[in-house]
This record gives C-alpha cells, sequence and structure tokens, in this order.
C-alpha cells in the first residue's frame, strides 16, 4: 500500500547570514527580491495579453491560435522566458531562478484567471513581501540548522568576493523556536521529505524560509464533502459554518484593534515626551530616541502572531470535532486594497495559519474568488448588490430571507464549486433580463 502525505509549509524564521554579515546579504537579497517582483508582474502581463491574443484569434477565425507558425516556438512560455532573461531585471539572477520566478507568477494569474479574463476582477500586482521560490536540492539543510539560499549569478558572487563550491549561495542559520525545530529534526532524519519552498523578506524587513515539506498524512475520519466556509470580517473576525449544521460560530473581531488602539495610545504619548527628552538621551541619536516606541510596534506584532495562531488552532479544532474534510476562504489578494481597517490585521496571516493547520490535519484547504459571496442569498441564490442591507444585515429582495451578513456568505462558502454555482447565477440571472 501507497503511503500518503500532506504537503505542509512551515515559516521558519532566518536569524542571521552565516557566510557574510547581514549589510551584504540585505542588499542583494533586498535586490533580488525588488526584482523579482518586476519580473513577475512583467510575466503575469506577458501572459495575459497572450490569453488575450488567443481568444480574440479563436473569436474572430474560428481555430486556435498557432503558437509554433506565428513565434516559432512550441510554447508561448519560451516567448516569455527568452524576453524577461534580457531584460535589466535578471540580470543578477540565475537562469534557473529567473523561470522559476516566471512559473510562480503564471501559475498564480491562473488561480483567479477566469475573474480577471470575464473582466470581474482586475490584473494581480504583487506586493513587496512576496515571497520568491528556492530549490530543495538548493537548501542543503545542516545539522546545526543551516540552510544555503542560491541568491547570486556566479559573476555577483565573484564580485563580492565568494569562492568555493557553493559561491553563489548564502549560508543562513534557521531559528528553532516552536515547532521549527521538530521540523528541522525530521527533515534530517528523514521522517519528513523538504521540498522546493519560498523566502520571504516581511514589510518589516524580517527574513524567513517558508519551509514546505511532505508529512506522513494522519488517518482521520474525515469527509471532503463536508464544507467548513469561513467569512473574515470586522465585527467578526472570522464567521465560521459547517455544511450539514445548523449552528454558526463566531470569534469577535475586536481583540486586537483594541490592543492595537491601547499601545497606539501609549506610543502617542512617549512621541509627545520624546519632543522635551532630555539632552543626555539625545546624544545617543535618533534610534535610541525611538526605541520605545519600536517596543511598542514589536508588542503589536507579536500579539497578532499569538491571537493569530489562537484563531486558527480553535477554527482548525472545530473542523476536526466535526469531521470536516475542506475548508473554503475567499482568496484575500488585493484585500488591503479594500479596507484600511484590514491592513492594521493580518488577514493573510490568519488564512495561512489556518491553511498550515488545517493540512496538517489532512484537511483539503481551498480559496474561492470572493466577488459575489456575500450579495448571494444562500437559501434561494439570487446575487443581488441590495441584498446586502448593510455591513451586518442581509435580506434578500427576491426571496426575502433575512440573515446576519456574515452568517450569510459563511453559508455560501460551504457550498462545493461555490465559485462555479455563482458564475452561473450570474449568467442565468443576465439572461433572463435580457
Amino acid at each position: 500500500m501507497t503511503k500518503k502525505y500532506d504537503v505542509l509549509t512551515y515559516r521558519v524564521p532566518i536569524i542571521k547570514p552565516i557566510s557574510t554579515d547581514w549589510k551584504t546579504f540585505g542588499k542583494i537579497g533586498g535586490d533580488l527580491i525588488y526584482n523579482a517582483i518586476r519580473i513577475m508582474n512583467e510575466a503575469m502581463r506577458m501572459h495575459y495579453l497572450f490569453l488575450q491574443e488567443r481568444f480574440k484569434h479563436k473569436e474572430e477565425t474560428g481555430e486556435n491560435l498557432n503558437v509554433k507558425e506565428k513565434y516559432g516556438v512550441s510554447t508561448y512560455m519560451t516567448i516569455i522566458n527568452r524576453t524577461i532573461k534580457e531584460s535589466d531585471e535578471s540580470k543578477n539572477i540565475s537562469g534557473d531562478l529567473v523561470e522559476q520566478i516566471i512559473r510562480q507568477a503564471i501559475d498564480t494569474f491562473n488561480t483567479n484567471s477566469r475573474e480577471v479574463l470575464a473582466n470581474n476582477a482586475s490584473l494581480p500586482n504583487f506586493r513587496r513581501d512576496q515571497p520568491i521560490p528556492v530549490r530543495s536540492r538548493s537548501l542543503g539543510l545542516t545539522e546545526d540548522y543551516t540552510v544555503h539560499l542560491p541568491f547570486m549569478t556566479r559573476e555577483l558572487a565573484k564580485e563580492h568576493g565568494f569562492k568555493g563550491r557553493r559561491m553563489q549561495s548564502f549560508e543562513v542559520q534557521l531559528g528553532t523556536k516552536g515547532g521549527a525545530k521538530i521540523i528541522l529534526d525530521r527533515i534530517l532524519d528523514g521522517t519528513y521529505e523538504a521540498c522546493d519552498s519560498k523566502v520571504q523578506r516581511t514589510l518589516d524587513g524580517k527574513w524567513f524560509l517558508l519551509l514546505t515539506y511532505k508529512h506522513p498524512r494522519k488517518v482521520r475520519n474525515l469527509d471532503e464533502d463536508k464544507i467548513m466556509g469561513i467569512d473574515l470580517g470586522i465585527v467578526n473576525a472570522a464567521t465560521i459554518a459547517i455544511a450539514g449544521e445548523r449552528t454558526v460560530n463566531t470569534i469577535k473581531g475586536g481583540e486586537i484593534n483594541a490592543f492595537r488602539r491601547r499601545i497606539e495610545g501609549r506610543r502617542k504619548s512617549l512621541r509627545n515626551q520624546l519632543r522635551v527628552a532630555s539632552h543626555n538621551r539625545r546624544g545617543h541619536g535618533k534610534k535610541t530616541l525611538l526605541k520605545p516606541t519600536d517596543v511598542l510596534s514589536s508588542k503589536i506584532e507579536n500579539f497578532k502572531d499569538t491571537t493569530n495562531h489562537r484563531y486558527s488552532r480553535y477554527i482548525v479544532d472545530l473542523a476536526v470535532k466535526y469531521g470536516v474534510g475542506t475548508i473554503q476562504m475567499e482568496d484575500l489578494s488585493g484585500i488591503n486594497k479594500r479596507s484600511s481597517f484590514l491592513a492594521t490585521w493580518s488577514y493573510f496571516d490568519l488564512q495561512w495559519k489556518i491553511e498550515y493547520k488545517a493540512q496538517k490535519e489532512g484537511i483539503k484547504f481551498v480559496k474561492v474568488p470572493p466577488k459575489y459571496t456575500s450579495q448571494r442569498c444562500f437559501k434561494c441564490g439570487v446575487i443581488d448588490v441590495d441584498n446586502r442591507q448593510t455591513q451586518a444585515s442581509f435580506e434578500c429582495t427576491t426571496c426575502g430571507h433575512k440573515r446576519n451578513a456574515d452568517y450569510n456568505a459563511a453559508e455560501n462558502l460551504t457550498l462545493k464549486g461555490i465559485d462555479k454555482i455563482i458564475e452561473q447565477q450570474i449568467k442565468a440571472q443576465q439572461k433572463a433580463k435580457a
């Protein structure tokens, strides 16, 4: 019998570079991230334009576009790779890594391509904290918990004085707090298998290895067709519905925001004090002067992290209790553009923690396009912007069904293939109006 595995990801902090100093690592790594994001955005744009060209050709001629005949190559991916490899952004990045970055961008686009191509969503842009790929064979995890990150071309490595077999890679020290040590040890002893992973630099300048690995699947009595839908919001941080269950669970949303307001109040008070700080304190420079406010910022981040761990643990434990085999949530791409509040609380981090913990329990995790999930009536299926009376109130204009708006959205997310159901409903309503 074939042994089954779940592929999981754990965010391991990078404590320090071993083979160089932080300044060199930060400069080369920072340039790599910056150029990688530009490459990903350009690759996505080129791929999108090609899909439009292919669609237009099919519409006008009734035939599929022959890429070989028109461009002289077997696939359009070859053109994207060639074009980007000749760009300034790629000159200090190895060709293999450039191709990985391009593939990641196109895979990301393909996840949401239906909505973009239907003009229901704009072409997404990659953020400054977008992770970049790294091959598992490049990592070379050691018993001292170090790995190698292939961030340089041979020419760039020589320019900075690197030598030896791994001259194109930075050796970095990984943190071992929490569950990181257990996972790293099990990779070292062969219990787990390291897979292609990613490296991320967060907006506050911290570095992480998003370590992906194969984990032997737990045997649980879970039904993949029993779906938990989770709607994230403001009044309720999370509204949780389970297919076939009448109870809807909620996690109140004021906790993190209240903590942030308290800390911001203390930060404001500190800033006022610093305006009249003694000359002794000022003599140590701006960095020392602002250190207390940096400590408060760290408190907020730590509180967010701890709270999101607690919320995600509760949600996944609830799923296991009810035998849920699938968790569905809205795809959060571009969420910071929709709400200034959501930008203050890392919804991305909460979703990532739910996804990671769910997969560890053998629960499938699905992201669905957010379009119309809050406007669709769970009872009759009609989609109408006027169904959403207020932020909290939902009342269907067709069947009169009344429900808390967050509850209704969460219940929609318990439906298998909800994105296709919504797409079919939109077409039916448009046809009825015609």
